[in-house]
């Protein structure tokens, strides 16, 4: 591939992803949704008749129909979309999409109050009815939920004020995506940069320091110039999270997030409690990025950029994925098999082109094969981001293959380990085969900032909105002074004396957009737990570990997310994954230290 972005057609069609297994033989997209839309005020004609046994399978069997199609039309144009954001007829689409989902909620709004109105012992019957066996997990849940739902005016009141509730993000990602302006900066060739969220990012791993510095003020005096609007928007999103713990009768709104997942709370308890314990470890490490750098005093625009120089692993695509099977090759030989098939069958839409959606995702449907977008630019990180997606796409996989549609969709609690699992493990063969020193010492490096940036970081931000709902619970006012004072509280507390403590960073929380999604990043500190814990147990123990993974994998949500990693041989109701993460943090310190040293 040349360097120059391309067009989309200009690109070699083995390089990108075949949408067609969305459509099928069943027609365009247009025709296909034209049809289904009719279809859903199907679902209102239910409302009263869910004490018979022969309705409510009737009502599950053509929501479970409607909604496997628009699944599919919804995937089809949230991917095409993403092929060329500049074209208007795919966003088009996408908006139609979003509207459909609109209709389905409400003419659905009815069943959950109604269901839950029945009495327990008809709900039980069906769930010991065979013809029910697709659906008993969602019966389980209607009486798992039922304390907590409202009426049937209630619920579809709730369900009509959806857009309301979301109001929050989409304003703050307007503001942010669109309406903030970042300056411009010198960059390290003497030339002119207008800032923007990828250019901020890559800036801060320049190893021009002034370049760095340049950024990182530039870039959070926009956040400052505008902190009390931003505090605003955040402090209505909170407050829209106490209304809805309120409404359905939760002590707070964690209670309320962890519920909503059937997530134990201990979870997110010795989540935070045992990174604490840890921080004198990640304090270390901060000194050692001190030392390595040469840096009278170091600041928190010195955290991104590698200790380590390493362009030699700059390869294609095909020998990029070939690194990534080999890495895997522990987790078998079927395993690799379904990487080499996405890689040959249209799964996969591999490089850059001009109107291209950034970044990496998986996505996926059921009774379709997941699909994989990246923008391969021969990076090393661009070789963990191909074992990181192929990672959530072959979770479906596996999950799909096993489970019917009802029980084949997992959890966002468990969605981040499958891809980590595969991070670690290319990461341990890269660091465990190579004869460079160099290479392993990047590598080190690598696994020490995916363990600041995803298991300390993130539980940062945990904690910082868990702060921020307790302010709201208890009528404090939530103002850009409070939140911005108490989240350099837990800079100093997670970073240590060490870094300085400038006038910026306090203003970090503004740009998280992961904020407007509360109680999300946890999960990611969670899932790198887990996922540590499953590959050194692969790596270790071999084949009867494998053998447990791929029951998780398969597992789909059968069971609560915290009891589907027990399977995988991970119990995050305990303190022994978080400290079994720590001591491989800190053991990955000591072999980076002892590398530098030598």
């Amino acid at each position: 591939m040349a360097d120059k972005l391309l067009k989309r057609e200009d690109i070699d069609n083995k390089y990108k992803w075949d949408l067609s297994a969305f459509l099928g033989k069943d027609g365009t997209f247009e025709e296909q949704l034209k049809e289904l839309l009719p279809k859903i005020d199907k679902l209102k004609e239910f409302k009263g008749q869910l004490s018979e046994k022969a309705k409510l399978l009737e009502f599950f069997e053509l929501n479970s129909k409607l909604s496997d199609k628009l699944s599919r039309l919804a995937c089809y144009a949230f991917q095409k979309r993403d092929e060329n954001t500049q074209d208007p007829t795919s966003k088009a689409n996408y908006d139609k999409i979003n509207s459909a989902y609109v209709l389905i909620s409400m003419a659905t709004s009815f069943f959950n109050p109604e269901l839950a109105a029945l009495p327990e012992e008809y709900v039980k019957e069906c769930i010991e009815d065979p013809e029910f066996s697709n659906f008993d997990l969602y019966l389980k849940e209607v009486l798992r939920v039922k304390k907590h739902t409202l009426s049937d005016k209630e619920e579809a009141l709730l369900a009509s004020g959806g857009e309301v509730f979301g109001a929050f993000h989409d304003i703050f990602s307007m503001l942010d995506d669109a309406d903030l302006k970042f300056g411009k900066i010198t960059g390290e060739k003497g030339e002119e940069v207008e800032l923007s969220h990828s250019k901020y990012g890559a800036l801060l791993t320049s190893y021009d320091r002034k370049v760095r510095k340049d950024a990182y003020e530039t870039y959070y005096q926009s956040y400052k110039d505008h902190i009390r609007t931003i505090a605003a928007i955040y402090a209505g999103n909170v407050k829209k999270d106490v209304f809805l713990s309120n409404a359905r009768g939760f002590e707070n709104c964690l209670q309320r997030a962890t519920f909503n997942e059937d997530a134990d709370i201990r979870a997110y308890q010795n989540l935070l409690k045992n990174v604490e314990s840890a921080l004198p470890s990640v304090h270390e490490y901060v000194s050692l990025r001190k030392k390595v750098l040469r840096v009278d005093d170091i600041r928190f625009y010195d955290l991104y950029v590698s200790l380590v120089e390493n362009d030699s692993l700059k390869v294609p695509f095909e020998q990029g994925y070939d690194i990534v099977m080999k890495a895997l090759s522990p987790l078998k030989q079927d395993y690799v098999d379904m990487l080499k098939k996405a890689k040959e069958e249209g799964w996969i839409d591999v490089f850059p082109n001009i109107g291209k959606r950034s970044g990496a995702y998986s996505n996926s449907t059921y009774g379709v094969h997941p699909y994989v977008l990246l923008n391969y630019e021969k990076t090393v990180h661009d070789i963990f981001t191909i074992a990181h997606e192929m990672g959530h796409a072959m979770h479906s996989y596996y999950s799909n293959e096993a489970q019917v549609m009802e029980k084949a969709d997992y959890t966002i609690f468990v969605a981040e380990v499958a891809s980590t699992v595969n991070e670690v493990l290319l990461l341990r063969y890269l660091i465990d085969n190579t004869q460079d020193k160099e290479m392993k010492k990047f590598c080190l490096n690598y696994f020490l900032d995916m363990f600041r940036t995803t298991l300390f970081r993130q539980t940062m931000f945990a904690e910082f909105e868990y702060i921020a709902h307790k302010l709201a619970e208890e009528n404090t006012p939530i103002t850009s002074e409070v939140l911005s004072d108490e989240y350099e509280k837990l800079n100093k507390k997670y970073y240590g004396e060490e870094i300085v403590h400038d006038d910026f960073i306090k203003y970090e929380w503004a740009r998280i957009p992961h904020f407007y999604r509360s109680f999300y990043v946890y999960k990611y500190a969670t899932g790198i737990t887990s996922a540590v814990s499953i590959a050194y147990d692969i790596l270790e123990n071999g084949e009867e570990s494998v053998k447990k993974y791929k029951q998780f994998l398969s597992s789909g949500c059968t069971k609560p997310p915290v009891e589907l990693l027990k399977i995988a041989g991970v119990d995050l109701t305990c303190d022994k994954p978080f400290i079994a993460a720590n001591e491989i943090f800190t053991k990955t310190l000591e072999e980076f230290k002892s590398l530098m040293e030598e």
